[in-house]
């Protein structure tokens, strides 16, 4: 499924939307295989998959890994230091327990988790919490976020884009505070 919401600075992107801004820049020649299989990734083959892609595409794409103390709810950085990508990738196998429904609720959980602690905010009273791995990874005197991008292997627009839309809004507003 193509989408792409921007609300405020919060931006999810399926995988293959992911793919159409690099392949702009000629970093993939075969869009449509690349998009299949980028969608058939889970986990940290999934998270590999986007980071290569965003490396290719941008000259100064940053990875940020999550060793030593974790990677402070960002994957990679791009647009000197302003542009964040958060990327999950969960098993999309057909059974019981693996609905529409509950695969939006895990993609809703875990982005919610990182646009938390990327913008540090204590859920559920949306207090602050600081980030400490952050600081390490934003250490440049005077560079600020401006977007985040939110990138999934799978998205259904009617559970996901909508309520995280409503969640970034609430978190930015208080992070304002």
């Amino acid at each position: 499924m193509r989408c792409c919401v921007r609300a405020g600075h919060a931006t999810i992107l399926p995988g293959e939307v992911a793919l159409s801004e690099s392949h702009k820049s000629g970093a993939v020649r075969n869009k449509k295989a690349y998009a299949a299989k980028l969608g058939q990734l889970t986990g940290d083959a999934f998270e590999s998959a986007v980071c290569e892609l965003l490396q290719g595409t941008f000259l100064d794409f940053q990875d940020v890994p999550r060793n030593p103390g974790g990677d402070g709810g960002i994957d990679g950085l791009t647009h000197e230091l302003t542009r964040a990508y958060c990327c999950y990738g969960p098993v999309l196998q057909a059974s019981p327990t693996t609905t529409s429904a509950e695969l939006a609720r895990k993609i809703i959980r875990k982005f919610r988790g990182d646009v938390r602690r990327i913008l540090e905010i204590d859920a559920p009273n949306c207090a602050h919490k600081p980030n400490t791995v952050l600081e390490g990874v934003l250490a440049v005197p005077g560079v600020k976020l401006k977007a985040i991008r939110l990138v999934s292997n799978w998205v259904d627009a009617h559970r996901i884009i909508g309520r995280l839309n409503k969640s970034f809004k609430s978190y930015n507003e208080a992070n304002s505070r």
